[in-house]
Parts: C-alpha cells; structure tokens; sequence
C-alpha cells in the first residue's frame, strides 16, 4: 500500500486500535487521575484552563520521549545495520536468559531493583512537573507501547 491511499479514516482507526490497546489504554486512568488531582488541588474553584495546559505539558513531556526514542533507534539502526545477522542472534540468547530468569530458573539480582520514585511532583514547579510525569509515564510505558 502506498502513502497516497492511505486515508484520514485509516489513519484514524489505526490510531484508535493503538488507543485501546491494553498497554496504552491502561495509561489512562492515571493521567485522568493525574488531571484531576491537579484540577482539584488548584484552589476553590476548578480552572479548566489550567488543566487543559497542565495536560499540553504532560502530552509534551510523553511526546518528547518517544520522539527521541524514535531518532535513536533509527539512528543506532543506520550504524548497526551490517551487523544485524549477529546483532539478531545475540539478542535471541538475551531473550532467552531473560525468560529463563522470569520463570525461576535462575536469579539475576540486577533485574529485580525497583527504581520508582515515591513522593509526588511538586505542585511549584508548575507545567514543569506535568511535562516530568509525561515523560516518567513514557519512560515507563515505552518497552511495553
């Protein structure tokens, strides 16, 4: 298929399908949760602006890392590409001991750190801490999207 047949539906449904699959559809309640919180905490009377810009700054900050991640797969992608025979089958042999370690048959401590932080963001630093969430949920949910 060409890039001149696809159409605005297509590229529509396509997004859509991307939406409600479960890893992304998933991201939602929390940043629902994340407005929300930020919209209540905001003083007496809720202000729709501030939280529709709180949430142009969390979709910047998610944005900025998966554009960047994008640059530097295609980029590492143009060096590695001669490479790609061996580059395959020692990432099997990754792939491998990971499932191995995942069902118990050997530990590797390394792999079981949990590095997440457990304060919130700090409501003074502004739009600066909802672009911070974007980009820690990105981070976060990137291996799985």
């Amino acid at each position: 298929m060409e890039i001149s047949q696809i159409s605005v539906w297509l590229a529509f449904l396509a997004g859509l399908a991307s939406f409600l699959s479960p890893c992304v559809f998933s991201l939602v309640p929390a940043y629902v949760g994340y407005l929300g919180g930020r919209a209540a905490g905001s003083g007496d009377q809720p202000n729709r602006w501030l939280t529709f810009s709180h949430g142009v700054a969390f979709v910047l900050g998610f944005s900025t890392v998966f554009v960047l991640l994008g640059v530097a797969a295609s980029f590492a992608g143009g060096l590695l590409y001669d490479l790609r025979f061996w580059l395959a089958k020692i990432g099997g042999v990754v792939v491998i001991i990971f499932g191995l370690h995942m069902i118990g048959v050997f530990h590797i401590p390394f792999l079981a750190y949990d590095t997440r932080v457990q304060e919130a963001p700090d409501p003074k630093m502004g739009y600066l801490s909802s672009a911070l969430m974007g980009v820690f949920f990105s981070a976060g949910w990137s291996p799985c999207v």
